[in-house]
């Protein structure tokens, strides 16, 4: 079932388990141990080998199995491309295959079959990850539900700086349109995810108590917004020492620097063409080419349905 996923991953004590449940009105990935205790990213203590992970999924108590990013000597990061395949057809839209094909390490489809995790090592994230319509990019603090279903050619994990794909990412550059439900339907624009909602309040306090104090827009948030406070950080545990609350409005505030360090080129910028869907075919084709992609000859990559 996980043959594919590379021996290199599997030798790591960085694995988890995850259930599918209901909280707050919303479907969760939660993380938990082989032991039915609740996982953490943040605290290797609860992580496992992959195989008492694979064995503990066996027993039918657990979705699936996952594998943690963290900081370490050979530090791995995820690339997230959510919603960008037709499960029924096998489709993949233009815009997320040139992402592959540009990164060119190891990619698997997620466990819903409508996206793409891409796994690099040594990423030189210039943060510890973020998020923009339907990309996101990690190398800390998160974990990815693993599925073993690897797109043919793109079987090993390679060294690949994602330092120019997060700027584009921040600048949106790189998906051509709002993120979509499954069925094509928009949504007006707006990141509707729990994290988005949290952002946005993070973002309307700082506007309206004009600073970037951390601490001062922490205590805000307790007081406005009590019930969400206690959830969100119970939900999400500490990051790096670091309440959720406090950890997303430092990172709100990494992200909108880079945003404005970035503003007068982008300005500069045509509009993007939207990219279209390939046609329905049997095997989607994405090479070989002979045309270059950021420097590096594009590799011939099919994707599996």
């Amino acid at each position: 079932m996980f043959d594919k996923i590379p021996y290199e991953l599997k030798a790591l004590r960085q694995w988890l388990l995850w259930n599918l449940e209901e909280r707050h009105g919303r479907m969760t990935k939660v993380p938990y141990q082989p032991n039915g205790r609740h996982a953490n990213v943040t605290a290797p203590r609860t992580w496992n080998t992959f195989d008492v992970c694979v064995r503990a999924l066996q027993s039918g108590k657990f979705s699936g199995i996952g594998f943690v990013f963290t900081k370490g000597v050979v530090s791995y990061a995820g690339v997230d491309l959510d919603k960008c395949r037709n499960p029924r057809t096998g489709v993949t839209e233009g815009w997320a295959m040139q992402i592959i094909k540009e990164v060119g390490s190891y990619t698997e489809l997620s466990q819903s079959k409508t996206g793409w995790h891409i796994i690099v090592k040594n990423c030189g994230l210039p943060v510890e990850g973020g998020r923009n319509k339907r990309v996101e990019m990690y190398c800390d603090g998160r974990y990815f539900c693993m599925t073993g279903e690897r797109a043919a050619g793109c079987n090993e994990i390679h060294c690949v700086s994602l330092a120019n794909l997060y700027q584009r990412m921040v600048e949106d550059k790189l998906d051509p349109k709002a993120a979509e439900d499954i069925n094509g339907k928009l949504i007006e624009g707006r990141d509707t995810s729990a994290s988005g909602e949290d952002y946005k309040i993070i973002a309307s306090l700082a506007r309206k108590l004009r600073t970037e104090d951390v601490a001062v827009i922490e205590s805000e948030i307790a007081r406005r917004y009590p019930g969400r406070y206690q959830d969100q950080n119970e939900k999400h545990g500490n990051r790096n020492g670091k309440t959720y609350w406090r950890y997303s409005i430092v990172r709100y505030f990494e992200r909108r620097r880079l945003q404005t360090a970035s503003e007068p080129a982008s300005r500069l910028e045509q509009p993007l063409a939207r990219f279209t869907s390939l046609n329905n075919e049997s095997t989607p084709n994405i090479g070989p080419s002979s045309r270059t992609l950021k420097g590096k000859k594009a590799r011939k990559i099919i994707f599996i349905r």
